[in-house]
């Protein structure tokens, strides 16, 4: 009878290799039913969303992946930006969670009956590793735009009158938390700048005091997927109201108004670096009182169009917005619809 000691030997050293190459396997061979979220959520360090996320760099460390909702079964992704690339993988080991091959039976005696088992696989280093921490980050957002405005009037008597814009111009500046991964708060303010273009035949003026606008808003950003994210906010700014209302003269108020609103985003197309989607939004806009009226319940509809573009990590996104908004809110004096055809360009800051 020939002895066992040779045919162990080779056991042995098969299942030690097999541990070798998972625990130095740095390209995963996408599952069935896999995404590249879940890849970079699983193997690389770091929060999976943002321009600094682990998807993003992943990405980056596969540029034969051009849509990032598009990986395929048996597909190999690079994990370490330091080894090889993904093209080369004639000697790159490759992570897969199967067993160390069972020796075959020319391997075994022939006077040995049973065979012999194969040692249990053990999961590789990588898949051992505690899911990473989420890093919290913070984010500025300076938003530059331009509109075209106008207020439609008419008081209790039947007089109308019609207030066309000859500049509004303005910004607003927004300060974001990441809280988790699919979350941020964040409170900002907005400036303008209202300047009317009367007709001819009627003189139209602002009060000195409602050519300046501004207002605070702070709310919530919620990450529903990959397309589609939520917002819910509060403001409290200054809106146009008119006053007076005449066949000779229009003078208008700005009154403090608060507001209640939310705003879901969705991205239609994507073309790195570009995503194209579109907006929409409604808001709440509560009463008031002065000394001269009441500002009544009313409301803000609209939507807009926006193009991103993802700039290199490290670098700004800017997104360019184009969209119209209609408030209808009235006062115990006049009722009036203001609506604003605008063009905005926001620039995304790292707040760290």
């Amino acid at each position: 009878m020939r002895p066992l000691v040779p045919a162990v030997k080779l056991s042995i050293l098969t299942f030690a290799l097999g541990l070798s190459i998972k625990a130095w396997g740095l390209i995963h061979v996408v599952q069935k039913h896999e995404t590249l979220s879940q890849i970079s959520g699983k193997y690389v360090v770091g929060p999976v969303w943002g321009k600094q996320g682990s998807l993003v760099r992943l990405q980056a460390l596969n540029p034969q992946i051009e849509d990032v909702n598009k990986i395929y079964p048996g597909q190999a992704i690079v994990l370490d930006g330091d080894r090889r690339p993904a093209q080369d993988l004639t000697q790159a080991p490759i992570i897969e969670d199967s067993p160390a091959p069972e020796p075959s039976p020319s391997m075994v005696p022939s006077s040995i009956s049973t065979p012999i088992p194969a040692p249990a696989a053990t999961p590789s280093a990588i898949v051992q590793a505690p899911p990473p921490e989420f890093q919290r980050g913070s984010e500025i957002t300076l938003a530059p735009y331009y509109a075209i405005t106008g207020i439609s009037l008419r008081d209790s008597v039947g007089g109308t009158s019609l207030l066309a814009s000859k500049w509004n111009v303005g910004a607003s500046l927004i300060y974001a938390q990441n809280w988790t991964e699919h979350s941020q708060s964040f409170i900002g303010l907005k400036l303008s700048y209202f300047e009317f273009d009367p007709p001819s035949d009627t003189r139209k003026s602002l009060n000195p005091s409602s050519q300046i606008l501004g207002g605070l808003i702070a709310g919530a950003n919620f990450k529903l997927s990959d397309r589609f994210e939520l917002l819910t906010y509060a403001t409290y700014q200054r809106e146009i109201f008119a006053r007076v209302l005449s066949s000779t003269s229009v003078v208008t108020d700005a009154v403090l108004i608060p507001g209640l609103g939310a705003r879901g985003a969705y991205d239609l197309l994507k073309l790195r670096p570009f995503t194209l989607g579109v907006a929409a939004t409604v808001e709440l806009k509560l009463p008031a009182k002065i000394d001269a009226y009441d500002v009544r319940f009313g409301t803000t509809v609209g939507g807009f169009l926006y193009l991103r573009q993802d700039l290199r990590e490290g670098a700004s996104n800017v997104q360019t917005e184009l969209g119209i908004f209609s408030r209808s809110q009235n006062t115990s004096l006049v009722e009036q619809t203001q609506t604003d055809l605008t063009l905005s360009v926001k620039f995304f800051l790292d707040g760290k």
